[in-house]
């Protein structure tokens, strides 16, 4: 048997098993940030959850910070279009 066949395989398990951690993270992070900007302003609009969802998780992180010192919604939306410039 080729020895570089477990090794291919087991460097595949690797990876995929970091991309589905740093995917969990992000999906966890933007669940937060939803939760935290719903309990602060009350429901977000749809739009705005896609945009949160869409964010990396490094943004998410930044987010999550900014979001305290948000007043409304107004700001949170033009945080969040400043970030795709």
């Amino acid at each position: 048997m080729d020895a570089q066949l477990p090794q291919g395989l087991e460097q595949g398990l690797e990876r995929g098993l970091a991309k589905g951690i740093t995917r969990g993270r992000r999906e966890q992070a933007a669940t937060i940030v939803i939760r935290l900007a719903t309990h602060k302003f009350g429901m977000v609009n749809k739009a705005t959850e896609t945009q949160i969802k869409s964010l990396s998780l490094r943004t998410l992180e930044r987010l999550t910070i900014a979001l305290l010192d948000f007043s409304d919604t107004t700001d949170l939306t033009t945080w969040l279009q400043t970030q795709g410039s």
